[in-house]
């Protein structure tokens, strides 16, 4: 987990290397005051982004570019930020990279970025709203808070998020494989088509986590409350919960043995396992086509 972790980082920092690397400079570099920005969006191509945090009192769009013409278009109607890009790339050898900077202190309506191709990395950012989606990029999201709800989606790369506090989460990669940690939210919902996920300290009052092919692991640091269910079409499920957590278990896995140590339950034989952790739990499904089932302690 954190060398996935460590490697997505070094792969988006080189993203915001590479003017230096190309012979490129800042081309752009604008202020704006907190007071004329309630929401952020920002609709990309090929650029890559990095918003993140400053010490200053305004927010600042700096981009770097080794060819003018390919730089975005910035305007701010004074409720919304706007960042569009006007033009592709034209050769490998082209590149603009954007830079968002926050004031530690400033907490938007909304935040809303959607690249085509690019990478995208954001950290220590606070918004009620936030969403991110990238066609083809790698997505990091680090220390973040939203008041009511997170979204990132990825249709071929894979998504890592690191310390996030959220009303709803909803992760979804079409083919990538998601990385959690530190995870706090009342709903989550995670699924993946095309790759696995894996996720430590999560904590959510209710859950759905969902694989078409890929393994799931998922290790809770507080007991969720509410009916919940983990179900992969091809791979294992491997679920951790403190020792306290209560449950209604119905698992099932057509080809797999079923194991859950905190129950003492060891089932090679039935390939569906109903039994109850406690009197009061809520219900836990869990479903894997061609795979094992595993609920452990998360001590």
């Amino acid at each position: 987990m954190k060398r996935a972790f460590l490697a997505t980082v070094i792969i988006l920092t080189s993203f915001f290397s590479s003017a230096e690397a190309e012979g490129g400079g800042i081309v752009f570099r604008k202020s704006f005051g907190t007071d004329s920005v309630q929401n952020i969006s920002a609709e990309f191509l090929d650029e890559n982004l990095r918003l993140c945090t400053t010490n200053g009192s305004e927010i600042v769009v700096e981009m770097e570019s080794n060819i003018k013409k390919t730089v975005p278009a910035v305007e701010n109607d004074g409720t919304t930020l706007r960042i569009t890009s006007v033009r592709r790339a034209s050769n490998p050898g082209q590149f603009c990279s954007v830079s968002i900077f926050i004031p530690e202190r400033y907490t938007a309506n909304s935040v809303s970025i959607v690249s085509e191709s690019g990478g995208i990395l954001a950290e220590d950012i606070k918004a009620q709203r936030l969403s991110a989606e990238t066609g083809g990029g790698e997505l990091l999201l680090r220390n973040a808070e939203a008041g009511k709800s997170v979204s990132l989606r990825s249709a071929s790369g894979k998504i890592t998020v690191r310390s996030l506090a959220a009303g709803d989460c909803n992760i979804k990669s079409a083919d990538g494989s998601i990385f959690l940690s530190a995870i706090r939210s009342d709903f989550m919902n995670l699924s993946s088509s095309g790759g696995s996920i894996t996720a430590e300290d999560l904590s959510a009052a209710y859950f759905t986590i969902r694989t078409d092919s890929g393994n799931v692991s998922a290790a809770f640091s507080a007991p969720f409350e509410a009916a919940s269910s983990v179900r992969t079409q091809s791979g294992s499920i491997d679920l951790g919960f403190p020792e306290s957590q209560e449950y209604r278990m119905n698992a099932k896995s057509n080809t797999g043995k079923i194991r859950d140590s905190l129950c003492g339950k060891d089932n090679s034989e039935q390939r569906i396992l109903i039994y109850s952790k406690g009197e009061n739990g809520p219900d836990l499904t869990a479903d894997s086509a061609s795979g094992d089932i595993t609920v452990r302690s998360s001590r």
